[in-house]
C-alpha cells in the first residue's frame, strides 16, 4: 500500500487529489493543514510575494503552487546544491527567485553546521537534544562558510514594492535571528509567518518560542493563529513544532471556521 501511494504522489493530478483528501479528514476532525491556512491568508490578503527561507527542495513551494499560489517566491537556501534541485523541481514556474545564503540578523559570514541528515544542518551548533533525540542524523559533517543576509535588506532590494508578504521559515533553531533582521519587513509588510519551533534544547542559542512570541507579537504586532502537531523523537519525546502567526487583516479567512 504504502508503494502504491509513493508511486501516486508523483503524479500531479493524483498528488492534488490525495490532498484535498486529507484535507477534508483533517477539517471533520477538528483539525487543519498548514499549507491549507497559508494558502488561505495568500489568497484573502492577495499576497504579492511568498519567502521561503530554508527552502531546501523546494517542496513548500511547489505544494502552495499547486494549491493555486501565484505571486512571486523568493527562494532561499545557504546551500547551492540545494537550490539547483528546487530550480529543477520548479522548472515550470517562472516567478521564483533564487538566493543562495543564510538568514540571518547580520549580513556578512557565518559558519554552518552540516549534519548527516542536511534537513537537520542550521547556523547553530547541535545540543544535546539533538544528539540524544536524532543522533545519527544530526551528526557534524562538515563546517562550511555562508554569506548571511537581512531579510530587510534582501526584500528591500529584491522586492521593493512587495506591501503583503507571507513568509515560511525553517531555520533550525535560528528563527530569532531571522526575524531580528526582519523586523522592518516583519511588522510592516508580513500578512503571516510561519515557521518551525523547538521544544527540546535541540541547539545551542536557539530561539524558545516564548522569544519567539515575544518578537512577532509584541514587537511586530502578530497574533497566534495556530500550533500544528509535534514532531516526536524514536523516544515518543515533543522535540519541535512549527506554528503560524498573522497580522489582523488575515484573521478575516479564519472567522467562519
Amino acid at each position: 500500500m504504502r508503494l502504491i501511494y509513493l508511486k501516486a504522489i508523483r503524479v500531479p493530478q493524483l498528488r492534488v487529489a490525495l490532498r484535498k483528501i486529507r484535507n477534508y479528514f483533517l477539517a471533520s476532525c477538528g483539525r487543519s493543514d498548514a499549507f491549507v491556512d497559508m494558502f488561505k491568508v495568500a489568497k484573502s490578503t492577495q499576497c504579492d510575494l511568498f519567502v521561503d527561507i530554508g527552502c531546501h527542495h523546494g517542496q513548500t513551494i511547489l505544494r502552495l503552487m499547486e494549491t493555486g499560489l501565484n505571486a512571486p517566491v523568493l527562494a532561499i537556501d545557504p546551500s547551492a546544491a540545494n537550490l539547483k534541485i528546487a530550480q529543477n523541481l520548479l522548472a515550470k514556474h517562472s516567478a521564483i527567485t533564487y538566493c543562495e545564503a543564510a538568514i540571518s540578523d547580520v549580513d556578512g559570514e557565518a559558519c554552518f553546521f552540516v549534519n548527516h541528515n542536511e534537513q537537520t544542518s542550521s547556523l547553530l551548533f547541535n545540543a544535546p537534544g539533538n544528539l540524544a533525540s536524532f543522533g545519527a542524523d544530526t551528526k557534524l559533517e562538515e563546517t562550511v562558510k555562508v554569506q548571511t543576509l537581512t531579510l530587510d535588506g534582501l526584500v528591500s532590494r529584491l522586492f521593493p514594492s512587495a506591501q503583503r508578504i507571507l513568509i515560511k521559515s525553517d531555520t533550525q533553531g535560528a528563527e530569532a535571528q531571522v526575524v531580528r533582521g526582519g523586523i522592518t519587513t516583519i511588522r510592516n509588510k508580513c500578512v503571516a509567518f510561519y515557521a518551525e519551533f523547538m521544544l527540546g534544547q535541540m541547539y545551542e542559542n536557539q530561539a524558545s518560542f516564548e522569544e519567539l512570541r515575544r518578537l512577532l507579537e509584541d514587537t511586530c504586532g502578530m497574533s497566534l493563529r495556530d500550533i500544528y502537531p509535534c514532531l516526536h523523537d524514536k523516544h515518543g519525546v515533543a522535540v519541535q513544532a512549527d506554528a503560524l502567526w498573522v497580522k489582523p487583516v488575515a484573521l478575516q479567512c479564519f472567522a467562519n471556521r
